[in-house]
Formats: C-alpha cells, structure tokens, sequence
C-alpha cells in the first residue's frame, strides 16, 4: 500500500521472495511505473474509506488500519503446503485443473478457519462452493 519507489519492487517483496520463492509463492514488485498503479490501489483505498496504511498504527475504537497481506505465502503457511494452490486463472491451466485447486483452497480453508469464521454454517459460504462447481468458465472459477 505504500509505494515510493518508481521503479524496481520494495524490500518487504525481496524478503518475501527470498522466503517463499521456492513455494513458489514470491511477491511481485510494487512500483509506480505503471500509470494503472500510480497510485497503488491500497493507497487509493486508504485514502478513499480514512483507513491508516501504516503498519506501527496501532488499531483503536477511532482509527482504522489497514494492513498489506501477501496471499500465497499465508496459504502455504496456513495450510503447510509445499507450493501454491495453482487456483487463479492462467494459460494452459484448465477449468477442471482450476476447479480442483479452488475446491482444494476451500477445502484447506474450512479445515483451518471454519471455528472462528463459521464457514460451513454460513449461506455465502454455500454459495461460494456452488459456484465453484457449476462454472462454466475458468474465469468465473478464480
């Protein structure tokens, strides 16, 4: 969410790679060379809902933060997986291979978040999982 330099990626991302590179579960840099994240997204955001994107904030009762959260590590960690759930659309992946790593993500995420998310019980949840299997279309998989 915060974003200074122009060009190249940040040190969180190079750490991050270091890490969990062999997962393959790397950040990808962060910069603004692009005009479509200049500004990041996140920045927008906090700007946008009030929401304080630095990381020493402390939450309270008046102030919202925001945290930047890199995905595939967590679930490689969450979930102790040797790689990446391959769940998110690319080429030469297919809509069975796609449907099998989502039902999988969601698999290993009620295993591990169903009590304090009360995943099974809840209708979106529910709703989440059907269309998962009724798609279609790869991209309405992801």
């Amino acid at each position: 969410m915060i974003v200074p330099n122009a060009t190249g990626s940040r040190v969180p991302e190079q750490l991050i790679t270091r890490e969990f590179g062999r997962y393959n579960a790397g950040a990808y840099p962060s910069n603004r060379s692009r005009p479509l994240f200049d500004p990041p997204r996140g920045e927008t955001l906090c700007r946008r809902f009030g929401w304080d994107p630095d990381p020493a904030t402390p939450p309270g009762r008046k102030r919202s933060v925001a945290i930047e959260v890199y995905p595939h590590p967590a679930m490689v960690v969450l979930f102790a997986l040797a790689t990446v759930l391959p769940y998110k659309a690319k080429r030469g992946r297919t809509l069975d291979s796609l449907r099998v790593a989502f039902v999988s993500l969601l698999d290993h995420m009620e295993h591990v978040c169903d009590d304090p998310l009360q995943l099974t019980s809840s209708a979106r949840w529910a709703t989440i999982r059907s269309a998962v299997a009724t798609a279609g279309r790869a991209r309405r998989v992801t």
